[in-house]
């Protein structure tokens, strides 16, 4: 019988019924194959035998290593100082992270007072004698700033901020006349703090609003303000970040007049929208310089129970905060702003816009091309010492006044020039044509045509 069937549908059991196991396997039998010799059948069960227990051997204790002679501790190789580890290269601690940030304004909005305020908060300058104008003192040094009690040139100092931040502090001229050195100003910036006067009728005189009357020449008296072109001047220089200090609020009517605040807010919000200063991009706070309430310190409750925004410095250092760090190792550039003539030595003041910049280092000034050394470097003036302290080196978002020597004559370096190191990548691109947007302040009498001849101010006024 073949036991390969298909048994698709069929039954089973006639397949087991008809297979014949006697004849394949013999006589089969229901006793257990495992005792062969048992014939017949036992209903007693086999005992089964009892299995050993493996010898384990008893665990040996470990026999005690012995310990290493002390050896004498080995120096690190250079470049590897970690006193922990000799394979941890030292890292060295990264510079301080540091902002600029410039005063702007109409003329007597009180930048200067507003300026000594903040380094007396911050602790970079003594408490000045009792007096109306010593706070404003304190940034404008000079005998004929003082007589007249207004600022001429640039002011700078520095400062640090809770967190450790280094505060480049500018205090720039709030006078038409000196427009020049507030462009010197913005261009050096990475925060701007637009100062305007909330006393009745000199708010308006800085920035008019809406309707304002006409002087005598016809002019409105918006186009007489330099509010308006501070602000603009900030946006066209590139500063990112805005804080609108509302000062005198002492002044106003009432004292601490919140109508007074949000028309100012009110008035200004649109035109700083306009130019791309958001709400997260400009942030309003009212204080007193004179008095400081609202600068450092919180404002009382009693003064001003309408506003619980931040303080002036709480304000600053949240800007300063979101500035991108400086690139320190990048090629350098170094923008020129002012050149002074010493015999044969050629001093720039410079603003480091990338890498650093040390004593001896090989320059080239362009577009020009010509080479020369740089012979001593300088801060100016940050602490209100006069001059320029001696450094070995500037980095990335620094001033600094450089020595130069090898240059034949001073009119090879102008304002606007830009400094490369010799053999330092690729210098500066050089061209003839370029691609610009213009923002046409108010009152330009004379329309901008295709083929009017214009002048161009880089870097500098």
């Amino acid at each position: 019988m073949s036991r390969h069937r298909d048994f698709a549908g069929g039954n089973y059991d006639d397949y087991y019924d008809d297979y014949d196991y006697d004849d394949e396997y013999g006589e089969y039998d229901d006793a257990p194959v495992a005792t062969p010799k048992a014939k017949k059948k036992s209903k007693a069960k086999a005992k089964a035998a009892p299995v050993p227990k493996p010898l384990t051997p008893k665990p040996k204790p470990p026999t005690p290593k012995p310990k290493p002679a002390p050896q004498p501790p080995v120096a690190p190789p250079p470049g590897f100082a970690s006193p922990s580890s000799p394979l941890t290269p030292s890292v060295a601690a990264p510079p301080p992270r540091r902002a600029t940030l410039v005063l702007l304004g109409h003329v007597d909005a009180g930048k200067s007072t507003l300026s000594g305020r903040l380094l007396l908060a911050l602790g970079s300058a003594a408490a000045p004698r009792t007096g109306k104008h010593n706070l404003a003192w304190l940034t404008d040094e000079d005998p004929g700033e003082r007589d007249r009690g207004v600022t001429v040139e640039l002011s700078r100092r520095t400062a640090r901020l809770a967190g450790g931040m280094r505060l480049d502090l500018v205090d720039a001229p709030g006078h038409r006349d000196f427009v020049p050195a507030a462009i010197r100003g913005a261009s050096c910036a990475d925060v701007a703090c637009l100062v305007v006067d909330a006393a009745p009728g000199r708010f308006e005189s800085g920035f008019a609003a809406p309707g304002a009357a006409e002087d005598k020449e016809g002019a409105s008296s918006r186009r007489r303000g330099q509010t308006r072109e501070h602000a603009l001047l900030a946006r066209a220089a590139g500063v990112d970040r805005m804080v609108v200090a509302v000062n005198k609020m002492d002044g106003t009517e009432p004292v601490w007049s919140q109508q007074r605040f949000v028309e100012i807010q009110r008035i200004m919000a649109p035109f700083l929208r306009s130019m791309g200063y958001g709400k997260k991009k400009a942030i309003f706070v009212p204080l007193s310089a004179l008095t400081g309430d609202g600068v450092a310190n919180r404002l009382d409750a009693a003064l001003a129970p309408w506003y619980a925004g931040p303080t002036l410095l709480e304000a600053l250092g949240a800007a300063a905060a979101l500035v991108p760090p400086k690139d320190t190792e990048g090629s350098l550039r170094l923008a020129v702003s002012e050149v002074f003539s010493e015999g044969k030595t050629v001093t720039v003041a410079a603003h480091v816009l990338r890498g650093t910049v040390r004593t001896a280092d090989r320059l080239s000034v362009h577009p020009l091309g010509d080479r020369c050394t740089v012979h001593r470097l300088g801060r100016p003036d940050m602490d209100g010492a006069g001059g320029s302290a001696p450094i070995s080196a500037a980095t990335a978002g620094e001033p600094v006044e450089i020595a130069l020597v090898g240059l034949d004559d001073a009119s090879r370096v102008s304002p606007g020039h830009v400094l490369c190191r010799v053999g330092d990548g690729a210098p500066v691109p050089t061209t003839s044509r370029v691609r610009a947007r213009v923002a046409v302040l108010e009152g330009q009498a004379v329309p901008l045509v295709a083929g009017a001849a214009c002048g161009s101010h880089a870097q500098s006024a």
